[in-house]
């Protein structure tokens, strides 16, 4: 008998010991899968349980994970607004956080969300990008979770998803209890730059964090800087983009900050804010110049007012610019195979097979040329890399040569 109830006593006292994290139910986002395979225990709790809490309760966790619902509705951050003075108070450790989303497309879990009672899926293997994605999203969310779990206290870890991607400079009601935060949207802005060298980016360079086809949809304009208790830096920017809210680093670059963190180990390169426009930013009246020859592969502009690429293409960046890239296996629509100027595959090892077209051309007529010469019928265009702007056929002679060949 009393054996039975040391156990009773123990199995007490095991359940009323706190998981490692802490989640609400409705942001798990991928960030719970990548948890859970990280050995951690976790505790989930729902909206209505959330607001009941006082900050007693959150500190007894090692960390706070504020998934990505893959979603743009605000109003998926109302129970950590209407609750921020209950949780704020626990978070005494390490905070980063990060103006992306954690898309099924960037990541291997099929994600499934539920908005207005219908379920949204997406299963990995589908498109040949996901395969280059899965990793680095992978990579970095495990980093951020291990990054905020480890400090001495509770942590803080969010992902800002696509809320902010189309705003202009918004206050982040949800930080408001640390300090003053603004964000502003990015649209779907492909070019990282890491500006820090410390555990959050292990592993992770720039050409991992680029060209996730949306690496960015949001920066931070103002966070707290140089306060004893609270100082961010920036791990991440979105480099040379442009407006308000632009530093400078003391590696050179300029850019937005996506990614920051407090507390963070390691050099960190401090930013001068703002950007202070040199004498060479001041256009000058040029000298006089032939117009040169119209280029052969047109560009596009991501931000949103200016973005005129079709629906079924998407401005994405390329070694090139940002292109309207057409989905796998298709082409632009009533051209010839060699009209250079509406469509072209780009030599871009390992995507030779990806189309681009002119802003504004639709691109839904499949390929002709089966893998492993996929697309292979449509010209490589020259797009700015030297050499004559005469389209080019892959290996000179289309379908002879494999695409993997090409891959260096």
């Amino acid at each position: 008998m009393a054996s039975l109830v040391a156990v009773l006593i123990l199995a007490l006292g095991c359940l009323g010991q706190a998981a490692d994290l802490l989640f609400l139910s409705t942001l798990t986002g991928v960030e719970i899968s990548i948890a859970r395979k990280l050995q951690y225990s976790i505790d989930v709790l729902d909206p209505k349980d959330w607001a009941t809490k006082q900050p007693d309760f959150f500190k007894s966790y090692k960390a706070i994970v504020v998934g990505d619902p893959n979603s743009s509705k605000l109003t998926f951050l109302d129970p950590l607004v209407s609750s921020r003075k209950s949780w704020s108070p626990a978070i005494t450790g390490n905070i980063i956080l990060m103006g992306k989303s954690f898309t099924s497309f960037h990541h291997p879990i099929c994600s499934i969300q539920i908005e207005n009672g219908r379920r949204f899926s997406h299963i990995p293997g589908t498109d040949p990008a996901d395969s280059t994605h899965r990793p680095r999203s992978h990579q970095l969310v495990s980093n951020g979770i291990k990054y905020v779990a480890s400090g001495h206290g509770t942590g803080l870890y969010m992902v800002l998803s696509t809320y902010y991607q189309t705003h202009s400079t918004t206050k982040l009601e949800v930080m408001q209890e640390f300090g003053n935060f603004t964000v502003r949207g990015t649209g779907c802005y492909d070019a990282a730059h890491l500006v820090s060298n410390n555990s959050l980016t292990d592993r992770m360079t720039d050409t991992l964090l680029s060209n996730w086809t949306c690496s960015i949809h949001e920066g931070f304009v103002e966070f707290p800087q140089g306060l004893e208790t609270r100082h961010f830096e920036a791990l991440a920017i979105a480099l040379n983009f442009q407006g308000e809210g632009i530093r400078n680093f003391t590696d050179g670059t300029i850019g937005l900050p996506y990614i920051i963190a407090t507390n963070s180990s390691g050099p960190i390169p401090v930013p001068t804010t703002p950007h202070q426009p040199k004498d060479s930013d001041i256009p000058k009246d040029p000298e006089p110049k032939p117009s040169p020859k119209p280029p052969v592969c047109q560009l596009c502009n991501p931000s949103p007012p200016q973005n005129f690429c079709h629906e079924t293409t998407a401005c994405s960046s390329t070694p090139y610019g940002f292109m309207c890239l057409a989905r796998a296996g298709f082409k632009a629509n009533d051209v010839t195979d060699d009209d250079a100027n509406t469509h072209w595959r780009l030599d871009w090892p390992g995507q030779e097979f990806r189309v681009a077209v002119a802003p504004g051309k639709k691109a839904d007529t499949t390929c002709s040329s089966p893998m492993p010469y996929l697309c292979s019928e449509v010209s490589i265009g020259k797009c700015g890399h030297g050499g004559s702007d005469v389209p080019k056929r892959l290996g000179g002679e289309s379908h002879q040569i494999p695409l993997l060949k090409l891959q260096r």
